[in-house]
């Protein structure tokens, strides 16, 4: 099975005109005009040839996609390494819920393994980047609903209790 293209229409609504951007978009940041996108082809809903899991910044005014980081990139920073490149596990981990920090100087996306047919997690984690895509790293782990508290803090429900606040460092 090929893998799709997700795609986002731009329309203006004073002259009517519309375009396409490549990516569905997740999230956009209303002072630098980029939107946030991922594509998520998991083996176990899409069969075994798939594109790797990417998360992606959309430059919107030129309807041009970069590739953030992808999920080979991500490993060596990850401390669940050993889970995500396991063969038996290949492929199948997927980037989701990409937003932008309320400065829009920083974004944060989350990772997440899941066991094939069920709804176990075996890593779901929280990312973050600057806004240019520099400083990628790992954050913590993370259960539902993460979301920026302000500036420096991300608020999350982690797996194991509710209601943690994360600071982080600039």
């Amino acid at each position: 099975m090929a893998w799709r293209t997700r795609h986002s229409i731009i329309a203006n609504i004073k002259d009517k005109s519309s375009r396409r951007v490549e990516g569905s978009i997740g999230m956009l940041s209303e002072a630098n005009r980029n939107g946030l996108t991922h594509n998520n082809y998991p083996v176990s809903k899409y069969g075994k040839k798939t594109k790797p899991s990417e998360m992606m910044i959309m430059g919107l005014a030129e309807g041009t996609t970069q590739t953030l980081i992808n999920v080979m990139e991500m490993i060596p920073m990850h401390p669940r390494r050993d889970i995500i490149s396991d063969p038996q596990w290949k492929d199948m981990g997927v980037f989701k819920h990409p937003k932008w920090s309320p400065h829009d100087k920083q974004l944060f996306w989350i990772y997440m393994l899941e066991m094939k047919g069920t709804h176990k997690k075996l890593v779901k984690s929280a990312l973050l980047a600057d806004s240019d895509g520099g400083n990628k790293r790992y954050i913590f782990k993370v259960g539902q609903y993460s979301m920026w508290s302000d500036n420096e803090n991300l608020l999350a429900n982690p797996a194991s209790f509710i209601g943690i606040i994360h600071r982080l460092r600039m």
